[in-house]
């Protein structure tokens, strides 16, 4: 008998997707020109010899050598190309640039992220909300009672404390019968550079807009993922609940169709007009969620609060909750009462909202042993 069951999954981006790797690219990093960013190679450029010696008698400025080369004067190299794809006629150059993850100076989608988004996903389809309800709200009690300046602490626990009164320790969790791959590389040309505005959906303002590298929708991965049986573990290590990594398709569907709906809602009464391509968007993946062998994750950099929480319904008082907690944890910053009211949107080419982050779209074919 085998011990597992693997699995080729196919990821399709669908929306704008970063996973983030920590750096950003800075003004001496690249050169804008027009909708076009050149990423800038210094280290070869340095090479040559000629360009070197430029570089010397710029006195070491990295400032003055960059702009001699956006200017012609010198020969340089290049790593990559990024289209700007947010509002025209903006001048890039004081921006700071988030950057993908890369290895070997190519992106992907690390296996750690895929599967923590599947976790998510799947877990709010399970039906038991009733669990981090109740563990949130005895964080907040225990906080106010016995620790008052426990909650900054206590906000990173209810979480985790509640997966563990689900699924046991991590030994015994369902989701350790699951591992998943690092995806294939992407080409750097699947990367292009996105608008990122944050927008508060009740005051209809935008803040300052933040600037990623992402992969573009249409953009395909590839990897494995193998979901192992129960009798590799021990009697000791029995696995709880196992049946939530079985049916993953359908557990998304239910899972995603709460949230899409909701935010489709919240869209459509806070500005139709302005959200509109936004709105198209939820109700497309709506449809696409229907298709049988089809998963829909939301995964990576600021892909909002509802896509990382395991509860299926947060409902009002749940959101009352949450924001108590948050405010006990860091009392200077208090968060207001309509949370969450901010959305992260990727911007089109006359700066209105197109893309919310981080919509991908998973399919698996089952490999023969």
């Amino acid at each position: 008998m085998n011990e597992s069951e693997l699995y080729e999954y196919t990821i399709e981006i669908l929306s704008p997707t970063i996973v983030a790797s920590g750096g950003k690219l800075q003004r001496i990093d690249f050169i804008q020109r027009g909708t076009r960013i050149e990423i800038l190679d210094m280290d070869k450029t340095l090479a040559d010899r000629s360009s070197l010696e430029l570089f010397e008698r710029a006195n070491y400025n990295l400032e003055t050598f960059r702009g001699s080369i956006k200017d012609g004067k010198i020969k340089y190299e290049k790593k990559y190309d990024l289209q700007f794809t947010g509002s025209g006629g903006k001048n890039l150059d004081n921006i700071e640039i988030i950057e993908h993850i890369k290895s070997a100076g190519r992106p992907y989608l690390p296996g750690s992220s895929i599967k923590g988004a599947l976790r998510s996903t799947i877990t709010r389809a399970f039906g038991k909300d009733n669990v981090y309800k109740m563990h949130l709200k005895e964080k907040i009690t225990e906080v106010l009672t016995k620790n008052p300046r426990g909650g900054e602490r206590a906000l990173k626990e209810v979480g985790v404390e509640a997966d563990e009164q689900i699924f046991g320790s991590p030994t015994s969790s369902p989701f350790k019968l699951l591992v998943v791959s690092d995806s294939s590389f992407a080409e750097n040309s699947s990367l292009q550079l996105s608008e990122i505005v944050i927008q508060n959906i009740k005051k209809r303002e935008n803040l300052l807009p933040l600037y990623a590298e992402t992969l573009s929708p249409g953009t395909k991965l590839t990897g494995t993922l193998i979901r192992k049986y129960r009798t590799l573990y021990s009697k000791e290590k029995f696995v709880k609940e196992i049946e939530i990594i079985e049916s993953m398709a359908e557990k998304s569907r239910a899972s995603n169709s709460i949230l899409l709906e909701r935010e489709i809602e919240k869209l459509s009464k806070s500005d139709p007009n302005k959200f509109r391509k936004i709105i198209e968007f939820y109700k497309k993946l709506l449809m696409m969620s229907k298709e049988k062998s089809t998963i829909l994750l939301c995964m990576g950099f600021s892909s909002g609060y509802f896509s990382k929480i395991a509860v299926g319904n947060p409902d009002s008082e749940f959101l009352q909750d949450v924001q108590k907690l948050m405010n006990l944890s860091n009392p200077k910053k208090q968060i207001s009462s309509d949370f969450p009211v901010s959305r992260k949107f990727v911007t089109d080419s006359m700066g209105l909202p197109a893309y919310p982050l981080g919509w991908i779209k998973m399919t698996l074919s089952k490999i023969k042993s």
